[in-house]
């Protein structure tokens, strides 16, 4: 299931702070991605219909983090419907932050 679900995905997310959208690439369990203030990097891995894993966003510009924070680190789970996904994580140390997370396949 993994290596049908590596590429360039299309990333929708929010938290009460806010929403956006990026892209991300996800290859050999590595996750590399951004927006237009953020970067994300980190790993993940699949099992089943199911993913987890973890990612470092930080800023590199200014703008707005909907995490409320310049830098986060976020452990994650979700499921994978085809080829879609939909994640769930919060930041560590602001447990009452909900990360919501859409991927969708671009390539």
């Amino acid at each position: 299931m993994s290596g049908a679900f590596e590429g360039l995905h299309k990333v929708e997310f929010g938290t009460p702070y806010g929403t956006g959208a990026g892209v991300i690439w996800l290859k050999d369990g590595n996750v590399h991605g951004g927006d237009s203030s953020m970067y994300y990097v980190g790993t993940y891995s699949v099992s089943g219909d199911k993913i987890t894993g973890r990612f470092i966003v930080k800023k590199h510009t200014s703008g707005q983090s909907v995490l409320g924070q310049d830098t986060s680190q976020v452990n994650f789970t979700g499921t994978i419907t085809g080829t879609s996904a939909m994640l769930s994580g919060n930041p560590v140390g602001l447990p009452n932050v909900v990360l919501k997370v859409k991927l969708t396949p671009l390539s």
